[in-house]
């Protein structure tokens, strides 16, 4: 964000927080899911949303929306 969109770094480091947010909030709930569900289970649901934040990620342009990116950064956490 500091190099294709010029941010500041306090800026972008506040346009982060939804993956840090997320991480911290997933984490938690993907525990508790993997007492249910088992490991395999959750550990395999989250590669999966992983790579496909990676993949949607990759077919972006520098002129996609914030809130677009929000999305993603809460899908890859």
């Amino acid at each position: 964000m500091q190099v294709i969109r010029g941010y500041g770094t306090l800026s972008t480091g506040v346009r982060i927080l939804p993956v840090a947010l997320s991480l911290g909030a997933f984490s938690v709930l993907g525990a508790n899911l993997a007492a249910r569900a088992g490991t395999r289970v959750i550990v395999g649901a989250g590669l999966t949303l992983l790579a496909g934040s990676f993949l949607w990620i990759a077919q972006d342009s520098a002129t996609v929306p914030y809130w677009v990116i929000v999305i993603q950064m809460l899908l890859m956490g």
